[in-house]
């Protein structure tokens, strides 16, 4: 069972859309394909933080990935 109890700190949870997402994170996003889910994603920089959402096939968010990037 997929839960929406944890969320990201701009309200983001699972089985929000694809559209809630664009909305609140922006349009500068990357798409990629991985194991049949559809994955958007998004860079911060100035956090050195990636976070990504794997959506459905109707497009709701299923996870979402937060990871540190390391230079």
């Amino acid at each position: 069972m997929i839960s929406s109890k944890y969320g990201t700190e701009k309200g983001i949870h699972t089985s929000d859309s694809k559209k809630d997402v664009i909305r609140v994170y922006g349009e500068n996003y990357y798409e990629r394909e991985d194991t049949g889910a559809t994955i958007i994603g998004y860079f911060d920089k100035n956090h050195k933080l990636n976070i990504e959402f794997s959506l459905d096939d109707k497009d709701k968010v299923g996870g979402i990935l937060v990871q540190k990037i390391n230079n």
